[in-house]
C-alpha cells in the first residue's frame, strides 16, 4: 500500500511552516493567575489534541483491517467464481440442468458480489492513501516547525534549506523523519560555527558580535582566556552529532 501514496508537495509546506512565527512572552504580564491559566489552556489543549491524534489513528487502523477484510474475502470469491466458470466451460455429462442453471445462477451472484466488494476495496485503498499523506504531511509540517525553532530559521532559510537538500538528492517529503539529520549533514559547518562563536563569547575569547563573524578565523579572540579554540570546536561538535 505505501506504493499507493503521493508525495507530498513539500514546497507548499515549506510556505506553510515558514508562514508560522512564534510569539515572544510579554514580559510586562507578569501576573501569576493569568501565567497559570495559559498552563491550564495549554494543558487542556495537549490533551484534546492528543485525543483526536488518538480517534484518528483508531480510524486509520479500522481502516486497514477493513482493508485487509475485504482483500480475503475478493480472494475468496475469486476462486469461487473460477470454479464456477470451469464447471461451465467443461460440463460434466452426468450433470442435470438444474446443476448447470444452479451454477449459472451462483456465477450470477459471485460475480455481482465481487463487483460490490471491488467497489467497496477501491474506495478504502482511496480513504488510506489520503489518511497516509495527511499523515505524512503532518508528520514534515512537525518536523520542520520543530527545525525552524530549534536553528531561528527564517522563512528564506527553510525555502533553501528545501532547494539544498533537494540539488543534493534529498526527498524530504518521502524521508520527513529525518528532515533534522539532513539539515545537520547540509549545514553542519554553519552549525558548528555558530556553536563555536557562542561557545566562545561565552568564554570571553571573543569580543562583539559573534554573529557578525564570518567564523573562527574572523573571531576576537581573548588572549587571557583558559579554554582552547580546538577543545571547544570538539565539544560543540560532539554535542551535535
Amino acid at each position: 500500500m505505501a506504493d499507493l501514496v503521493k508525495p507530498v508537495g513539500i514546497d507548499e509546506i515549506i510556505q506553510q511552516v515558514a508562514g508560522k512565527t512564534t510569539p515572544n512572552p510579554d514580559p510586562s504580564k507578569t501576573d501569576d493567575v493569568v501565567v497559570d491559566n495559559k498552563e491550564i489552556e495549554e494543558n487542556l489543549t495537549t490533551t484534546e489534541e492528543d485525543s483526536e491524534e488518538a480517534k484518528q489513528n483508531a480510524a486509520f487502523a479500522k481502516m486497514r483491517v477493513e482493508n485487509k477484510t475485504l482483500k480475503a474475502q475478493l480472494s475468496q470469491l475469486e476462486s469461487q467464481l473460477a470454479e464456477v466458470n470451469k464447471r461451465l466451460a467443461n460440463p460434466n455429462p452426468d450433470q442435470t440442468k438444474t446443476e448447470v442453471k444452479k451454477d449459472e445462477e451462483m456465477q450470477t451472484s459471485l460475480e455481482e458480489r465481487l463487483a460490490k466488494i471491488e467497489k467497496q476495496l477501491t474506495q478504502t485503498t482511496q480513504e488510506l492513501e489520503q489518511e497516509r499523506t495527511e499523515k505524512q504531511k503532518q508528520v514534515i509540517i512537525n518536523n520542520l516547525t520543530t527545525l525552524k525553532n530549534q536553528y531561528a530559521l527564517t522563512p528564506n532559510d527553510l525555502v533553501q534549506f528545501a532547494e539544498d537538500a533537494e540539488a543534493q538528492g534529498y526527498d524530504l517529503s518521502r524521508n520527513p523523519e529525518n528532515i533534522m539529520n539532513i539539515y545537520r549533514v547540509i549545514y553542519m559547518d554553519k552549525i558548528v560555527e555558530a556553536e563555536v562563536n557562542k561557545k566562545l563569547k561565552e568564554q570571553g575569547l571573543i569580543t562583539g558580535d559573534s554573529g557578525a563573524s564570518t567564523g573562527p578565523k574572523g573571531a576576537k579572540r581573548n588572549p587571557g582566556g583558559t579554554v582552547s579554540f580546538n577543545e571547544i570546536v570538539n565539544q560543540v561538535t560532539k554535542t551535535i552529532k
